[in-house]
């Protein structure tokens, strides 16, 4: 226990939960005050109007697709490695857009029978796991 008639026990540069203290700037009700972080304190109803939902659109939603687009994959990863998983995609007016790795395996068999086509289209039927891909040449 410090002694407060002893002075000479608090040091100038010492923290103070050295001393028993909490510092008011490192508890959370700090952080989440203007003061301690610097930033300005919203509404649920302004954050709530503000939130964009991160989504990665499907191939399908575009009218064609170039040949030549870059292909990325993107991992997701999870605290349970039985549940990480990883997907292609490709950017176009900075939105992304999920690549099925069936597109990419009919795109295969269409541009070993035409390979100079450079535009496609890809249609789906079915829904969920029952959903099926089909690519379409546009030239």
């Amino acid at each position: 226990m410090i002694n407060p008639y002893k002075l000479s026990q608090f040091k100038k540069n010492k923290k103070l939960n050295s001393y028993g203290f909490l510092n008011p700037l490192e508890t959370t009700q700090a952080r989440l005050n203007v003061k301690g972080t610097g930033q300005k304190m919203v509404s649920i109803r302004e954050q709530a109007k503000e939130y964009k939902v991160s989504e990665t659109l499907n191939i399908v939603d575009l009218e064609s697709v170039n040949t030549e687009m870059d292909l990325l994959t993107k991992e997701v990863t999870n605290e349970d490695p039985e549940k990480c998983f990883s997907y292609d995609y490709i950017i176009v007016d900075e939105t992304e857009y999920r690549v099925p790795k069936t597109v990419i395996k009919q795109l295969k068999a269409q541009l070993d029978a035409k390979p100079e086509s450079v535009s496609f289209k890809v249609t789906k039927s079915g829904k969920g796991l029952g959903t099926e891909y089909s690519v379409i040449m546009l030239d």
